[in-house]
């Protein structure tokens, strides 16, 4: 666990909420961020309780539009941005699929889902694309889910960062290794 009680466990059996019939953010090959977009109901994360957020091209979710570009950290990293829920941060260049978003449940079960779908990266000449297809679920009790299931490298692969960290990047919980791959299919 992390300072503030978040903990994560990697046994969840994958249950993929499509978000393809969902709210299109926008972004693409050109646009790298979205936002504010309302939640649909209070999500407490960490100190604060928020009802907004933004979408990040580059994997991840921030409660603020500051700094909602590709380069990334280690999760907890107090440089910009921070209060940030990173599935999968990392130097993403085209959006072969799309980016959208998804409400769902009734009260108090509701959820919010963002789907990265076939989202690249081009890492290293030579190598070919990578291409990612990942999402991150908010619920209403506060808990955080992380779902991947093509997560495609070619040799070579562009550091990434996974993780939640608070509003000071001080304290926060990294789900995966720095600069390692993501595992498909969960």
């Amino acid at each position: 666990p992390d300072s503030f009680g978040y903990t994560w466990y990697d046994w969840e059996p994958l249950n993929w909420i499509n978000a393809g019939g969902g709210t299109n953010t926008g972004i693409n090959n050109s646009t790298e961020s979205a936002g504010p977009i309302d939640i649909g109901f209070p999500f407490k994360f960490y100190e604060n309780t928020r009802t907004q957020l933004y979408i990040s091209r580059y994997g991840f979710l921030a409660f603020s539009d500051n700094a909602l570009w590709d380069s990334q950290s280690q999760i907890p990293n107090p440089e910009s941005p921070n209060e940030v829920i990173a599935p999968h941060w990392a130097p993403i260049y085209a959006v072969a699929g799309y980016v959208r978003y998804l409400r769902g449940g009734t009260a108090p079960n509701r959820w919010f889902a963002v789907e990265w779908n076939r989202v690249r990266g081009d890492c290293c000449s030579g190598d070919g694309d990578e291409e990612y297809t990942f999402e991150a679920i908010l619920h209403e009790s506060g808990d955080i889910v992380f779902q991947y299931t093509t997560m495609t490298t070619r040799g070579n692969f562009w550091c990434q960062a996974s993780g939640v960290e608070d509003t000071t990047g001080l304290d926060g919980l990294s789900t995966s290794p720095w600069c390692q791959q993501v595992a498909p299919n969960h």
